[in-house]
């Protein structure tokens, strides 16, 4: 065989072995993302409790509030009046439903 046959050959080959290492790692990525996606879904968890003095506090600066929280993911509030009913979606591994309620607590509303 010529030199350039071999050198030719050379190269395919190291692209077959550079393709299969990149294939691999984008696996292994794949994997590992599926498995950080599932551990956050196992340790969710909601909560829903009332905060009282609405009728002084737009619920955007509850959820302001709410939102400084380490672990909170998401929030909803329902105003009736004076009262709103807040939701919470939250990371267990990081905070708990009475550590919320004492965020709110602390910027001076009510909690049931």
């Amino acid at each position: 065989m010529s030199v350039q046959i071999i050198r030719i050959m050379m190269v395919l080959s190291l692209l077959l072995v550079v393709s299969a290492c990149s294939n691999e790692k984008e696996a292994q990525n794949t994997k590992d993302a599926k498995q950080e996606a599932k551990a956050t879904i196992e340790t969710t968890k909601t909560g829903t409790f009332t905060v009282l003095g609405m009728d002084c506090c737009p619920p955007s600066v509850v959820e302001r509030v709410l939102k400084q929280v380490d672990g909170i993911s998401k929030t909803a509030i329902k105003v009736n009046g004076s009262m709103g009913e807040v939701t919470v979606s939250f990371d267990d591994k990081k905070t708990d439903l009475q550590a919320i309620k004492t965020a709110v607590l602390d910027f001076g509303l009510g909690v049931e």
